[in-house]
């Protein structure tokens, strides 16, 4: 009976701050469920429980894999804890996935949607933020994030940033920045899946034809289109392309450059440099009309 009591204990403390999981207000309702393969301990001391596992954390549509579970309480001297009004023990601090870390949804098609792996997550339930650690990914059905040192979820703005170097790649094409924001959108399943992505710093789009660098780029990923600003440098076998504004469509492979932004036009400061190779075949076509 004893375990029976403990275990809701730990579902209704769960289940308001679990909801960063999700991404999903709507799920915000749901109860937590929690499996722990090797039973869960509180410390009542130190204002903890484990789950160790691996552990299944159920929420909704929502699931979190790890292979152990912590979940920290709010100090009873705590200012915060002393205006919730209730037991302390039930504020919930933050909360720790430990080992093999994989969140994903469970909605629509058993492809798509959003999932994120790494070997430690922490959320913090003040700030509504989970911070994903140890090589991680974050992907959805046909574009995987990868190769920073931290992604940290923002549960209120319903967006993501990568900390470290990282690449966005689909297909053969990738794209490469110092830090990526990322956005998200719902796709016809009701599942979550990126809606645009922002370059900053060193941007680099890599295809099988070109490659090109800026400052900064936005990509969408509905349309697989990249917006490059700044220092423009597309780079092809025939030579290079500089201006202020790129625009590339990673779908066609077809890419424009512009002065800026708002014309949208060619102007005299956009530069061509074409290969040695290049301009001696056009003088030899030259000669043979």
């Amino acid at each position: 009976m004893k375990f029976l009591t403990f275990f809701f204990l730990v579902c209704v403390v769960l289940t308001d701050p679990l909801k960063a999981f999700s991404f999903d207000s709507q799920s915000n309702k749901a109860p937590l469920e929690i499996n722990a393969q090797n039973g869960m301990i509180y410390s009542q001391d130190k204002k903890r429980c484990t789950a160790s596992g691996p552990v299944v954390s159920t929420k909704g549509t929502s699931v979190l894999k790890s292979e152990k579970l912590v979940v920290y309480f709010k100090d009873k001297s705590s200012p915060k804890a002393e205006q919730s009004g209730g037991d302390p023990q039930q504020d919930v601090e933050k909360i720790e996935a430990i080992g093999d870390v994989h969140f994903f949804d469970t909605r629509g098609d058993s492809e798509g949607g959003v999932e994120a792996t790494g070997t430690y997550a922490l959320y913090q339930e003040n700030e509504g933020k989970l911070i994903l650690e140890g090589r991680p990914i974050l992907k959805d059905s046909k574009t995987v994030i990868s190769g920073g040192t931290q992604v940290i979820f923002y549960e209120r703005a319903q967006m993501a940033k990568t900390v470290g170097r990282s690449t966005v790649k689909r297909d053969d094409k990738l794209m490469q920045a110092d830090a990526f924001n990322i956005y998200f959108t719902k796709d016809a399943t009701g599942k979550l899946t990126f809606d645009r992505v922002e370059a900053h710093g060193n941007v680099l789009i890599s295809t099988p034809t070109e490659i090109a660098k800026a400052k900064r780029g936005v990509y969408a990923n509905i349309t697989q289109v990249a917006e490059l600003f700044d220092d423009v440098v597309i780079t092809r076998i025939e030579g290079q392309l500089r201006g202020n504004y790129g625009r590339y469509d990673m779908a066609s492979g077809q890419s424009q450059l512009f002065q800026d932004q708002g014309t949208h036009e060619h102007a005299k400061q956009v530069q061509a440099i074409l290969s040695p190779k290049v301009l001696k075949r056009t003088k030899v076509k030259k000669k043979t009309t």
